[in-house]
C-alpha cells in the first residue's frame, strides 16, 4: 500500500520551519542567569574600612562627598581589627573634630550588611541619644543605598523612631541614653557602643555603674560580643576611659621622620602624659605676635638628627604613612588607640599653637585644651581645703586696683532703691541674686557678672527673721526691688534670683515663689545633687517642674560647682574667671570679713571608697572646726543661676557699650532752652484772681 506523503511525510529530508530564533530572548535569558548567580553567589568579604570606602558617602560637615579611609588613615587599624574573633573590646581616646564619630558610625554600617546581629549605641542622655539618632544614624542610612536596603526608609512618624529603634532583617539596633533604668533593662546586644564615655553618669541611683550594667547586655553573646568604647578624657582619675585605655594594649600612632627615619609619636610637648611612653618630639610656634602665632613647625625627637624641623605641609604624607605601635601587644582580647589633633587633616599646626596660647591664665580653658586638642586627661592638684585667711587680701588688691567705686552720696541721697555701699564695676554687666534659707533668717548674695565669668560680689545681706512669717519675705521682695548703680552711671537690675527649696520652709518658699513669678520677676528655685547623684556633671541642668505646686527648679550639679569655685579661688592669678570682694557683706562686727572667708572656704574635697562598687569618688564636706557653709552655698547658688541664664555674654557685653555710648550722649548733649511764655489772663481780677500760664 502506498503512504500519502501528506500523512507519512519523508523523514529522512531536513523540515523547513517558517520562522527565525528571536535573539532577544536569548539576551533575557542570559540576564536572568546572571542575576539569579548574583543572588547565589557568596558575598565578597570586605573589611569595615573597604566596606566604607565603597559605600559610604558623607552629605554633612567640612568634607562632603565620597567616603576616603586615606584621608583619615589612623582610623583603618582600629575599624578593620574591631570584626577579629579575637577582639572583645576596643578603647578609643579621641580629639573632637578628628573622625571619632564617624568610626563608630562605619562599624554600625558594616555589621548591618555584612554581620547582621542586634547592636546597642549608648549615649551619655536620652536628649543626646534622640539628636544622636537624627542627625548621625538617619543621615547613615538615608545616604548609604546598600542601608537604606536594608532598613527601609526612615519616616518622621514611625514608632521606632520615636523609641529610638531601627529594626534590619530581623535584629535590632537601639540608641539609649545612659541616664535612665529602662536602657538597661529587658535588652540584649552583641555590639555595644558606649559613645562619649566621660560624659556618663557616675552611677545609676539603685543600679550601680552604667558602664557595667551596658557591658551586662551582651552576657549572651560570650564568644562574639563586641564593646567599644569612644570617648574625649577629663580629669585625671576620674576620667572612665583612661581607665579602660591603661587596661588595654596601648597602641599610639607613630609617623616615620623624613630626615632621619626615627618613628615617633605626634605630642605636643614634653609635658604630656604620654612623653615618659613612647618617643615623640614637640611642637614649635611663634610666640612673639601674642595669641595669632605666624609659623608651626614639628621637632624631631632624634636629638642626632641633622635636620630636625618636620614642616606641616609633609604631614599628609607623614600620617598616610604611619603606623600603630601597641605598648602591650599581649593583651589582645582588648585594644586601646589613642590620638591627638596633631595628626587630624581637619586641623592646622599654627591653629593647635594659637588655642594653646589664648587658654594661658585660664585653668578651665586649657582642661578644654588638653581634653579635647591634646585627647589627654587632665592632671590638676586635687583642692582639698584652702586657708581663708590669705583670702581677704584680695580686698586689698581689688581696692588698689580701684576694681570697686563707692556709690556718690548724691546718688544714694537721690535714689532711695540704691542701697549698696559700691558700684557694679565696669567689667559687670548681669546681675544674679542668690538666696539661703535658715530657720532664723534669710542670706542673700549680690554678684555682678562679666566676659569669661569674672564676678563681683557687691553685697551679701542677713534678712533676720523667721521664714514664717511675712515680714522676713517682705525684706527680701526690698532687696529684689533694689536698683544696682553701676560705675558707667546708670542703674541695674537683677537678672535672675535663684533660691534654696531643700531643707528649710519648703512650702513658704514655693509660695513666695509662685508670688514673685506672678509678678514677672525671673525666680527659680534650687536642689542641688551630688555628682553620684545627677545624670550631669553640669552646674545647671535643665529647669523642671516636678513638684506639686509647678513651681520651676533648677537642678544644680553641687559638686561640679564647688570644683569650679575652689579652682578659681586657689588659681585666682592664673584665670581669667577671676572673683572679686568687697567688703559690704551686711552684718555688723569687725570680724565679719574673716568669717565671710571661712565659710566660703569650709568645705574640702576627699577621696572615699565606694565598698559596693569599689571605685573611689569626690565626696565634699565639712572640715573640722567649721560649722557654718552660708556662703559657699551661695556661691553655688550664684554661679548656677548665672549658668541657667545661658546668655551670649558677647552679644549682652556689645548691647551694654551700647548702653554706656547712649547714656554719654545723652549727658553731653546741650540742655535746650525753652522760651517762657507770657502770662495769660483769665479773665478775673488780676490782683485777685492771679494769672495762669
Amino acid at each position: 500500500m502506498t503512504r500519502h506523503p501528506n500523512i507519512f511525510p519523508d523523514l529522512t529530508t531536513p523540515i523547513e520551519h517558517d520562522y527565525i530564533t528571536d535573539p532577544s530572548g536569548m539576551a533575557y535569558l542570559r540576564e536572568m542567569l546572571s542575576r539569579t548567580w548574583a543572588k547565589l553567589k557568596p558575598p565578597t568579604r570586605l573589611t569595615p574600612s573597604q566596606w566604607a570606602d565603597k559605600n559610604r558617602y558623607i552629605t554633612y560637615g567640612s568634607q562632603k562627598g565620597p567616603w576616603r579611609t586615606s584621608f583619615v588613615p589612623y582610623i583603618k587599624e582600629p575599624m578593620d581589627r574591631a570584626i577579629e574573633p579575637d577582639v572583645e573590646e576596643e578603647s578609643i581616646i579621641a580629639p573632637n573634630q578628628s573622625g571619632k564619630s564617624e568610626f563608630g558610625l562605619c562599624i554600625i554600617g558594616y555589621y548591618a550588611e555584612h554581620r547582621p546581629t542586634d547592636m546597642a549605641v549608648y549615649q551619655p542622655t536620652a536628649d543626646l541619644a534622640k539628636k544622636f539618632a537624627n542627625d548621625k544614624i538617619d543621615p547613615l542610612i538615608m545616604d548609604t543605598p546598600s542601608l537604606l536596603a536594608i532598613f527601609g526608609t526612615v519616616k518622621s512618624r514611625d514608632k521606632k523612631t520615636k523609641t529610638l529603634e531601627r529594626r534590619f532583617l530581623g535584629n535590632h539596633l537601639f540608641i539609649l541614653g545612659a541616664n535612665t533604668k529602662a536602657a538597661f533593662r529587658q535588652l540584649w546586644a552583641e555590639v555595644i557602643m558606649k559613645d562619649d564615655y566621660d560624659a556618663w553618669p557616675a552611677e545609676i541611683k539603685g543600679e550601680g555603674d552604667p558602664g557595667k550594667l551596658a557591658d551586662a547586655r551582651a552576657e549572651s553573646f560570650p564568644h562574639t560580643k563586641k564593646i567599644i568604647n569612644i570617648s574625649t578624657t577629663t580629669k585625671d582619675g576620674e576620667s572612665r576611659i583612661q581607665r579602660k585605655f591603661m587596661d588595654s594594649s596601648m597602641a599610639f600612632y607613630h609617623i616615620k621622620c623624613p630626615h632621619c627615619g626615627m618613628w615617633q609619636v605626634l605630642l605636643f610637648s614634653d609635658r604630656s602624659v604620654f612623653a615618659d611612653m613612647v618617643p615623640h618630639g614637640r611642637l614649635v610656634y611663634d610666640t612673639e605676635n601674642g595669641l595669632e602665632p605666624r609659623w608651626a613647625y614639628y621637632e624631631c625627637g632624634n636629638s642626632q638628627c641633622a635636620n630636625r624641623i618636620i614642616e606641616e605641609w609633609r604631614k599628609p604624607g607623614l600620617i598616610r604613612g604611619g603606623k600603630w605601635i601597641h605598648l602591650h601587644p599581649e593583651r589582645r582580647k582588648h585594644l586601646g588607640y589613642q590620638w591627638n589633633r596633631l595628626v587630624s587633616p581637619f586641623s592646622g599646626w599654627q591653629n593647635i599653637a594659637a588655642e594653646f596660647l589664648a587658654a594661658q591664665g585660664d585653668r578651665d580653658a586649657l582642661q578644654t585644651f588638653v581634653n579635647l586638642t591634646l585627647a589627654e586627661w587632665f592632671t590638676a592638684q586635687r583642692v582639698q581645703s584652702i586657708d581663708p585667711t590669705g583670702l581677704s587680701e584680695r580686698i586689698e588688691k581689688d581696692r588698689e586696683a580701684k576694681v570697686y567705686e563707692e556709690v556718690p552720696p548724691q546718688v544714694r541721697s537721690r535714689m532711695v532703691r540704691v542701697n549698696h555701699r559700691y558700684s557694679v564695676p565696669m567689667a559687670g554687666f548681669v546681675i544674679v541674686i542668690s538666696v539661703d534659707v535658715q530657720d532664723d533668717r534669710l542670706e542673700a548674695k549680690v554678684k555682678a557678672w562679666g566676659l569669661n565669668e569674672e564676678s563681683f560680689l557687691i553685697k551679701k545681706v542677713v534678712l533676720r527673721g523667721s521664714p514664717a512669717r511675712m515680714e522676713t519675705w517682705n525684706k527680701l521682695d526690698e532687696l529684689l526691688d533694689e536698683e544696682f548703680y553701676h560705675a558707667a552711671g546708670f542703674t541695674l537690675r537683677p537678672r535672675i534670683t535663684t533660691i534654696d527649696i531643700q531643707g528649710h520652709y519648703t512650702d513658704q518658699v514655693y509660695a513666695w515663689i509662685l508670688r514673685k513669678r506672678a509678678s514677672q520677676r525671673n525666680v527659680l528655685g534650687i536642689q542641688g545633687r551630688g555628682n553620684t547623684e545627677t545624670t550631669t556633671r553640669m552646674v545647671a541642668d535643665k529647669i523642671h517642674t516636678n513638684n506639686k505646686l509647678k513651681v520651676p527648679v533648677i537642678l544644680v550639679g553641687v559638686d561640679t560647682a564647688k570644683e569650679i569655685i575652689y579652682s578659681r579661688l586657689v588659681d585666682y592669678d592664673q584665670t581669667r574667671a577671676q572673683m572679686h570682694f568687697c567688703d559690704d557683706l551686711g552684718s555688723e562686727g569687725s570680724e565679719v570679713v574673716a568669717d565671710y572667708f571661712k565659710q566660703l572656704t569650709a568645705e574640702e574635697q576627699a577621696k572615699v571608697l565606694n565598698r559596693r562598687t569599689g571605685r573611689t569618688r569626690s565626696e565634699w564636706r565639712l572640715r573640722k572646726g567649721h560649722k557654718r557653709n552660708e556662703a559657699l552655698d551661695l556661691e553655688v547658688y550664684n554661679l548656677a543661676g548665672f549658668h541657667a541664664l545661658n546668655l551670649n555674654m558677647k552679644l549682652e557685653h556689645k548691647k551694654f557699650l551700647q548702653r554706656i555710648a547712649e547714656t554719654k550722649e545723652m549727658e553731653s548733649a546741650p540742655v535746650q532752652q525753652t522760651k517762657p511764655t507770657r502770662p495769660r489772663r483769665t479773665g478775673g481780677d488780676p490782683f485777685t484772681d492771679g494769672y495762669q500760664p
